[in-house]
């Protein structure tokens, strides 16, 4: 049975074979810090690709300059910005600790944005019934799944994940010519490459 990801990443006009190689677009480089520049590779993203953002970004990247400066580029080139429900649903645990103020705060902050830009048509949020509170384990079952029909983009700032998820371009026993990238979030609201440790 289709679940609520398979429709959203099936969601493609045309053939289900991957953008062809040119249709990308570079950007997102803090280039004013020449420093990161030399240690990152450009960043480039293939048109159609889809953006997954996860808990720790969105508590503590610079979430407002994301959807200032960088979100509006990758529309604009039709990438689609995805919210896993697994993430919402750990921003609404999060929120709930009157033990922790600060970071109750920050869970609620981010809550609040990611659903002013849904309402704007910026972002979607996506989830099946079943998706574990945790939501790594989910960023990886949805790559897994659906990576040979779309290049994936994973916003992170936690290098385990950003370590599993580039590993994923490795696994001998799957063949796929889409890319998963894992980038981090600036300071700047700018998105940068994160090194391959393989």
């Amino acid at each position: 049975m289709p679940t609520i990801f398979d429709k959203i990443f099936s969601k493609r006009q045309g053939a289900s074979t991957p953008p062809h190689a040119n249709n990308n677009f570079r950007g997102f480089g803090n280039t004013n810090n020449h420093k990161s520049a030399r240690a990152s590779p450009p960043l480039r993203i293939l048109v159609g690709s889809k953006a997954m953002m996860d808990t720790c970004t969105l508590m503590h990247g610079n979430l407002e300059g994301f959807w200032q400066f960088t979100a509006p580029t990758l529309i604009k080139n039709g990438v689609e910005i995805i919210i896993s429900k697994s993430c919402m649903d750990e921003l609404k645990r999060l929120s709930s600790r009157q033990n922790q103020p600060d970071t109750a705060a920050l869970a609620v902050k981010a809550w609040n944005s990611v659903i002013e830009h849904q309402k704007a048509g910026h972002c979607q949020i996506y989830g099946d019934p079943d998706d574990t509170v945790h939501a790594d384990p989910v960023f990886l079952y949805i790559i897994l799944k659906f990576r040979h029909r779309f290049p994936i983009l994973v916003i992170t700032q936690d290098n385990d994940l950003a370590a599993d998820v580039n590993t994923i371009n490795h696994l001998k026993s799957t063949h796929c010519r889409n890319e998963v990238k894992a980038v981090r979030l600036l300071n700047d609201g700018t998105l940068q490459q994160r090194k391959h440790h393989v």
